[in-house]
């Protein structure tokens, strides 16, 4: 590993490279003997320290790094950190820290997120929206202040917790479709309709619980909490042709629980007209709207599709009125060639007539002659 020059000049030299990460410092011993007398020796111990080049890059202490953040957190909130480590010495070991914009190969995600370049801090440019988009994959990298060839890189998983600012969606009934009929000899537990709603938050923010908060006009209905089914708890009988309106509540199980309200129109019919109702769900739109209240909203579509009825059959009659012209005209236009064509064949047949007579005049003639 060393040499040591013979004769005077006592000069050290090594005969292979260190790595002074690997090992930074080698004793050994000298001997000097005199050339007349070998008995004559002295010995001396040489310690070797091996200096430090920059030649290490920083490493990350893992490949990948999970942090969890909760949605809607101000511009600026902290996400996690990252470290590494460079075995070179100082001023040799100084590195600082990038979000990797190209590297990732998720631009948008690297635009949300940033790093402090020397603590490795990693936190949000933006708040996040879970509903949106609920996962982040970054890659960070870590350079050689001095030596930017000397670098690493890992990747940052950033998954975002829910935060309960959702309120639930009524799925059913909504505005479109808000109306639901029960016979009148329906019996007490008979299901009546299911109500329904979702919530886009996660967890115990998006479990759902059911109530009628008002319109339950002499306790007739009830609704599992649970299954949104609405049921009779009373005799309908007394109120044949009635129309109820209840209003609905869905709240979730959050600890700053959300809920949204809905109406719902309950129609009681007699046993005659809730078979008839069956029957026009097969029978079309408009026999279905028929059998609907008068509310506002179902008179206007009444009137939508009897106005659109109304433009359908004008425009079919104005179509069987010009084609009967059109055949008409084609009909006149017929006779009027077939008339020409007749005046010119009896024009023709008159002056075969007339040739034809004059020529049995000359045959008469002929005849009195021979």
């Amino acid at each position: 590993m060393f040499d040591l020059s013979a004769g005077f000049s006592g000069n050290i030299w090594t005969n292979r490279s260190f790595d002074r990460e690997a090992r930074d410092r080698y004793e050994f011993y000298v001997t000097a003997s005199n050339k007349d007398d070998p008995t004559a020796t002295a010995t001396a111990t040489v310690a070797v320290r091996i200096l430090d080049d920059n030649d290490e890059p920083p490493r990350f202490t893992q490949r990948q790094y999970v942090f969890l953040v909760a949605e809607n957190r101000p511009a600026g909130s902290t996400v996690g950190h990252v470290s590494a480590v460079d075995h070179d010495l100082a001023p040799n070991d100084r590195h600082s820290y990038y979000v990797d914009a190209v590297g990732g190969g998720d631009n948008r995600a690297a635009s949300l997120f940033g790093v402090e370049q020397q603590t490795g801090r990693v936190y949000t440019r933006l708040p996040l929206d879970r509903e949106h988009r609920h996962e982040f994959r970054v890659t960070v990298t870590v350079r050689d202040d001095v030596v930017v060839t000397l670098h690493d890189s890992a990747t940052v998983v950033v998954k975002v917790t829910d935060d309960n600012d959702e309120p639930p969606v009524f799925l059913f009934p909504t505005k479109s479709n808000d109306t639901a009929h029960v016979a009148a000899d329906v019996v007490v537990g008979g299901r009546v309709a299911t109500v329904s709603a979702v919530d886009y938050d996660a967890g115990d923010n998006a479990v759902l619980r059911y109530s009628i908060k008002n319109g339950n006009k002499h306790g007739l209905f009830d609704i599992d909490p649970v299954t949104g089914w609405i049921v009779a708890n009373g005799s309908l009988a007394r109120y044949t042709m009635e129309t109820f309106t209840l209003v609905l509540s869905a709240e979730d199980a959050g600890t700053q629980s959300r809920s949204s309200s809905a109406e719902l129109y309950i129609v009681v019919g007699d046993g005659m007209r809730q078979t008839v109702e069956v029957d026009t769900q097969s029978a079309g739109l408009v026999g279905q709207l028929l059998q609907l209240p008068l509310s506002g909203t179902r008179l206007v579509l009444m009137i939508s599709c009897l106005g659109g009825l109304c433009v359908v059959i004008i425009a079919v009659c104005i179509t069987l009125c010009v084609y009967r012209l059109q055949r008409r005209h084609k009909l006149d236009a017929e006779t009027l060639k077939g008339i020409s064509a007749n005046h010119v064949t009896h024009e023709y047949m008159r002056q075969n007539i007339t040739h034809d007579k004059q020529y049995s005049s000359c045959l008469q003639l002929l005849k009195l002659n021979i």
